[in-house]
């Protein structure tokens, strides 16, 4: 562990460029419900397309504000192949815990029957297949680009110390990015609030924020330590792709 600093600047600008990469979704969100109804009703049913919209936003945006910050050496900020050890094996195997936990967590609720499968769009064989491709290639591109590549890069090049947890040194900035990735989750509130789920949504985004906040946590010490995006993207991947395999055959299923 060494002594650590922050500046709290850092941390607000942080949250600035968050908020910049989720506000074009909600502000499309919010015109579409006021001025284009019908559209809307679309959306609500083939909800694949608040997926790639989200994505596209948090990858767009933060890919110019890291062309911007690192002066067009994206290969500082996480676009990078050359590390000796990209430590994919040990993404895989965190991605298979992560996943594996989830599951055994689910069926115990349904051994135990707490579980109840909630669903707040059709299961359509559209929403099924475009989701599905959405989690197991973009999702990882799309939000790693964003968080560890922009946000915990940033707030590893302006915070310093780190804090030793088990038997790694995990750098301050990749801390904070790692809540900070767990607490953007409450924005699916906002976007289910406006796309009019019901309130059975509560408790799989506070779910989501937990978990995000612990997969942060481990993505971000991956990157910590090889500074390129490859091992978290395939972490990302691996988790939200299986992870959601599993819950759409829960929904079939029951």
């Amino acid at each position: 562990m060494s002594e650590i600093k922050i500046k709290w600047s850092a941390i607000l600008n942080s949250i600035g460029m968050i908020c910049l990469m989720i506000s074009p979704i909600i502000i499309l969100i919010l015109l579409t419900k006021h001025f284009f109804p019908k559209f809307l009703t679309i959306i609500q049913n083939n909800i694949w397309i608040i997926y790639y919209l989200s994505g596209i936003s948090i990858f767009s945006i933060s890919i110019i504000l890291i062309y911007w910050l690192s002066e067009g050496q994206l290969n500082k900020w996480g676009f990078n192949l050359r590390a000796k050890d990209l430590k994919i094996k040990l993404s895989v195997e965190w991605g298979l815990i992560f996943f594996s936990i989830g599951l055994i967590s689910n069926i115990l609720s349904i051994l135990t029957h707490n579980y109840k499968p909630y669903c707040p769009f059709p299961l359509t064989f559209g929403n099924i297949v475009c989701i599905m491709l959405y989690e197991s290639i973009f999702v990882g591109i799309f939000e790693e680009t964003g968080f560890r590549g922009l946000i915990q890069t940033y707030l590893m090049n302006k915070l310093s110390g780190s804090v030793k947890l088990f038997r790694w040194n995990f750098h301050i900035g990749c801390i904070i990015a790692a809540i900070l990735f767990g607490l953007v989750h409450l924005g699916n509130l906002i976007t289910g609030s406006l796309l009019g789920f019901g309130h059975e949504f509560v408790p799989s985004v506070l779910m989501q924020v937990i978990f995000g906040s612990i997969f942060g946590l481990i993505a971000g010490y991956i990157y910590q330590e090889t500074k390129s995006l490859a091992g978290p993207i395939v972490m990302h991947n691996l988790i939200d792709g299986l992870g959601t395999l599993s819950l759409f055959i829960f929904y079939w299923a029951m």
